[in-house]
């Protein structure tokens, strides 16, 4: 999986947003113990709070939406094992809903910051993929 974003403070009550583009490339089971290549991009939005208390560590929580695109079997409508066809589409719109939980350590104050978190996604429109989950770190760096 891979996230790149842009994130919001909003005032010092510790109220936050994001708004990031997503992607995900992994396995989903199907019938016969086979598994089918699946494929995610879109758009997460997500509006959260952070605890200060405990500066240079910071807590973030975030809850939001995720819109975007999904591929199923690489978009081929039968299967690997039997030839058969899919009966669900393998390619279109998908949506749901997105949780983070991240732990964000100042490196230089109110400009970088090391971030590490976890997004959980639960699809509401797939019939392949119902959630998944991915870890993340990297780097924050505040523009103002």
């Amino acid at each position: 999986m891979f996230n790149a974003g842009y994130l919001k403070v909003f005032n010092e009550k510790g109220w936050l947003g994001k708004a990031e583009v997503i992607y995900a490339k992994y396995e989903v089971d199907y019938i016969s113990q086979q598994k089918l290549p699946y494929e995610r991009y879109g758009l997460n939005v997500q509006a959260g709070w952070t605890y200060e208390g405990l500066k240079p560590l910071y807590l973030n929580a975030y809850a939001g939406l995720f819109a975007g695109f999904e591929k199923i079997n690489n978009g081929k409508d039968t299967d690997p094992l039997y030839n058969a066809t899919i009966p669900e589409k393998v390619q279109g719109f998908t949506y749901g809903i997105s949780g983070t939980a991240e732990a964000e350590v100042s490196i230089i104050p109110t400009k970088l910051s090391f971030i590490a978190n976890y997004n959980q996604f639960y699809d509401l429109q797939s019939k392949f993929s119902k959630g998944n989950y991915g870890i993340f770190g990297g780097l924050r760096y505040y523009i103002n």
